[in-house]
């Protein structure tokens, strides 16, 4: 079952349970999903997460192979730091109204290579916000901020 409090999910590589691979065939990248308390905000929020179990690279260094990381794709989402340790992601969010941003990238090690993806459901911080009159929840911050002067021009 997948545990929230813990984005990455891995479904693996050896049959009948946890472990890895380490048969010389194959590496795995995590697929995570970061959502209600574990999610950040929309605008520039950044968040480390660590591979701990999730990254399958022990092939790699059986082999004594060089493991590579890049950057494949980004929307709503900037990788600012992928290493053997973990990923680092800031929220980009041009429009506060997405609710998605997504990453993904590549692991590779020798002839070897793999995708691994992050997807984060952005927190809604005005959710349960009631703002008084003339005033309107920030998206990015959760809190009551003035609407400003509205102009009329006729």
């Amino acid at each position: 079952m997948y545990n929230y409090n813990n984005p990455c999910y891995c479904s693996t590589l050896t049959p009948g349970g946890g472990g890895k691979s380490c048969d010389g065939e194959c590496i795995s990248a995590p697929q995570m999903l970061l959502i209600g308390e574990g999610s950040i905000a929309p605008c520039g929020e950044r968040k480390t997460i660590l591979w701990d179990d999730c990254m399958d690279i022990c092939t790699c260094e059986l082999k004594g192979d060089a493991v590579t990381y890049s950057v494949w794709s980004e929307q709503n989402l900037k990788i600012t730091s992928i290493n053997e340790t973990g990923i680092e992601i800031e929220s980009d969010a041009a429009n506060t109204d997405d609710t998605l941003g997504v990453a993904r990238f590549i692991v590779k090690c020798g002839s070897l290579s793999v995708m691994g993806s992050i997807t984060v459901v952005f927190k809604k911080l005005c959710l349960d916000v009631n703002c008084d009159d003339g005033y309107e929840c920030n998206k990015c911050t959760g809190n009551c901020e003035s609407m400003g002067a509205d102009l009329d021009v006729t």
